[in-house]
């Protein structure tokens, strides 16, 4: 997911942009993101968002971890 996903941009102006990737199994993944200026037809910049996914995992160094409750929906 892309934040903002079209929006106006004024000259010497600066904007955030936030790209989400929650993948659901594990791999190599690309996207294309084409950028607009003035409403041209053909895209002004392509940016090429690459990123890997992976099961989750943990690893500690010790042979036992005492770990704090967390409570339900937090």
């Amino acid at each position: 997911m892309v934040k903002p996903a079209e929006g106006v941009i004024k000259a010497e102006q600066n904007l955030d942009i936030e790209v989400s990737f929650n993948p659901y199994q594990p791999g190599e993944f690309e996207k294309k993101i084409d950028l607009f200026i003035n409403g041209q037809r053909r895209p002004y910049l392509n940016l090429l968002l690459k990123g890997k996914g992976a099961y989750p995992r943990l690893v500690f160094d010790r042979k036992e971890v005492v770990l704090p409750q967390v409570p339900c929906n937090v």
